[in-house]
């Protein structure tokens, strides 16, 4: 008898969660691939903010060179669920210290600022809370299972040892800036994220003519005050 799962398709967190059972990702792996990554279908994906198809289409990409090139050309668009992946696809091509220090852990922070931004246009405050938490964690813990497998150091040590607020900034800082200059993809998918979604029915975010100036608002607080950004 199978669980009832009661997260929706389009929710991400959802699907981060039920995917970092190793069995539950395995099955998914063996299933058939019905769309390669570089399907233009998968654009469309992305510009639903379907993020649970996008992701089955990349992790189903088995070759680290190919996956590491789309996430790349997808980088620009600044969709904070790729910036995730492509940390960790980062570090899977070259697992180091160094490649942690000075690229992975930068970028995860800035999909992080990512993540809240968006966050600033949902109503939901379980969004801007727990939500954003939760996918972040749930990146940081994938990243944790690697690194210790490829350098067979416990993450927590090295993450203290190896991030540094010098690279970190400037990346944040660098992501901050092209928020405010890049034409971003809608925030609606983070509407979807969380249980208090059955109770609403849709996704509670602010008018959709707002969505860049909340954006441009929370870009502009961080870059006057980074160091409280990295605190929260």
């Amino acid at each position: 008898m199978h669980a009832i799962d009661f997260h929706l398709p389009q929710d991400v967190l959802g699907f981060l969660e039920k995917y970092a059972n190793p069995h539950n990702y395995k099955v998914l792996m063996e299933s058939p691939r019905s769309v390669s990554l570089f399907d233009p279908q998968v654009d469309r994906f992305l510009e639903q903010g379907n993020f649970p198809q996008v992701l089955t289409c990349l992790w189903k990409e088995t070759d680290l060179g190919k996956r590491h090139a789309w996430l790349e050309s997808k980088s620009p668009e600044l969709h904070p669920i790729l910036m995730y992946e492509l940390a960790i696809v980062i570090f899977s091509t070259r697992p180091s210290q160094d490649t942690l220090t000075h690229e992975t852990f930068p970028l995860l922070d800035a999909a992080r600022f990512r993540l809240y931004q968006e966050a600033e246009c949902s109503l939901n405050l379980a969004i801007k809370g727990s939500v954003v938490r939760q996918i972040h964690e749930l990146f940081r813990a994938r990243l944790s299972m690697l690194v210790y497998k490829r350098l067979r150091e416990p993450y927590i040590e090295l993450e203290l040892k190896l991030k540094k607020r010098e690279f970190i900034l400037p990346k944040v800082h660098q992501v901050a800036q092209q928020t405010i200059t890049t034409k971003l993809a809608s925030p609606l998918w983070i509407g979807w994220c969380g249980m208090n979604i059955f109770s609403q029915g849709k996704p509670l975010m602010i008018a959709p003519g707002m969505f860049q100036e909340a954006r441009n608002t929370y870009a502009s607080d961080v870059l006057t005050n980074p160091l409280q950004f990295l605190t929260k």
